[in-house]
């Protein structure tokens, strides 16, 4: 039995190796191009998403704006409630606080302060109709006041006629006398002036009993 022996040539084995070579290059390339499209999307598939931050300011601003334009419609209504119950306030005064709060006399009367540049004022309709009109110039002494000897609720007010009013039953004093304060500025101002007058009174009369312990001491010697 003959065996038959084929001789391969060095240019034919070359050219064998570059076919292989190049056949697995463009079976490579094509199993890549078929990734990158099952990776990718199409343009007009993917769909438009909305940005979470967009949304969530978006939604933020939406909730604010109906209570923004709610307190401000209720502030405007208090405005207009405060120059129907005080008629003889100037229609151009616009009112910048409102309290609950109760006057005291005979009875507590509950109500409402109602605070302007130049007029505290305070209405009551329980048991009987009340209203107190005072001028923010006519206040003399604006101060703290405990209601009962101990709870600290209550704001007394001193006109210069001498007339005091004692309101009381807050919700929170504090705020209430610092709106009280930032119209009745001529109280920082009168204040201002009896402190220094005091601190001149003090200086003068120091001044002057040392002056005259001086001269006692040198007449003895």
């Amino acid at each position: 039995m003959k065996l038959s022996v084929r001789k391969l040539h060095l240019p034919e084995v070359l050219s064998n190796h570059q076919k292989e070579v190049v056949t697995m290059r463009k079976k490579s390339k094509k199993k890549a191009q078929s990734v990158e499209e099952e990776s990718v999307p199409a343009a007009d598939e993917a769909p438009l998403r909305r940005s979470k931050t967009f949304d969530s300011i978006r939604s933020e601003d939406d909730g604010a704006r109906p209570e923004r334009k709610k307190s401000m419609s209720s502030f405007e209504k208090k405005n207009a409630m405060f120059h129907k119950l005080f008629k003889l306030i100037p229609p151009n005064e616009d009112l910048t606080d409102c309290f609950h709060c109760a006057l005291h006399r005979e009875v507590p009367y509950h109500g409402k302060m109602y605070i302007s540049e130049n007029f505290v004022c305070f209405y009551s309709s329980i048991l009987k109709e009340t209203k107190v009109e005072i001028p923010v110039t006519a206040v003399a002494v604006l101060k703290k006041q405990n209601t009962a000897l101990l709870l600290p609720n209550a704001l007394s007010v001193r006109t210069t006629d001498g007339e005091k009013f004692l309101f009381a039953s807050f919700r929170s004093r504090e705020l209430s006398f610092h709106a009280l304060k930032r119209v009745c500025v001529h109280l920082e101002v009168s204040s201002s002036i009896s402190v220094y007058l005091y601190t001149l009174l003090l200086y003068v009369f120091i001044t002057l009993h040392f002056s005259e312990s001086c001269v006692g001491s040198s007449g003895t010697t």
